[in-house]
């Protein structure tokens, strides 16, 4: 479970780093550039959700940690 974790955050990276990749070595061609940013804009929407992702279960732990901490608060 930790492992999935761990590459579903470097994903969008990884997925980032491959666009990039293939600009500079030529594979997207200059006149195609209105594609490649369109793909480049995707990258941002998958480090979007699992920044949103992480955040989400920061703030479950944080809440479960205030419970913990003052049981009578509610």
């Amino acid at each position: 479970m930790l492992n999935m974790k761990l590459v579903q955050n470097w994903i969008p990276f990884a997925f980032c780093a491959f666009l990039v990749y293939q600009y500079v070595t030529g594979a997207v061609i200059p006149g195609n550039w209105q594609y490649f940013s369109i793909w480049l804009t995707m990258c941002f929407f998958f480090v979007g959700i699992v920044t949103h992702s992480m955040q989400k279960q920061i703030l479950a732990l944080q809440w479960q940690i205030q419970q913990l901490q003052h049981p009578e608060e509610k």
